[in-house]
């Protein structure tokens, strides 16, 4: 999780570990900085589940941005099944 739609911006948050059930909720997307070539699209995400294993709450608000490619290929870009931030 990134403070900006940029890779080179500050990582906030805690690490997430998908294997401890970890995930992010994500409300819309926009056109960022580009990772190398796997694309520029940019999720904006204001919960975070800390999985099963968190010691200290599961739930968490913040409000960041992940890399689309990286978290789902960019599927729910690609699916139109997020809106655009910019809307």
């Amino acid at each position: 999780m990134y403070t900006f739609t940029d890779a080179g911006s500050s990582k906030i948050g805690p690490p997430l570990w998908q294997s401890e059930g970890a995930s992010v909720i994500a409300d819309c997307w926009i056109a960022g900085g580009q990772v190398y070539n796997d694309g520029n699209v940019w999720y904006h995400v204001p919960w975070i589940w800390r999985g099963t294993q968190s010691p200290d709450g599961n739930t968490q608000f913040v409000s960041a941005w992940v890399f689309g490619p990286y978290v789902d290929g960019a599927a729910a870009f690609h699916n139109h099944t997020l809106p655009n931030c910019s809307n």
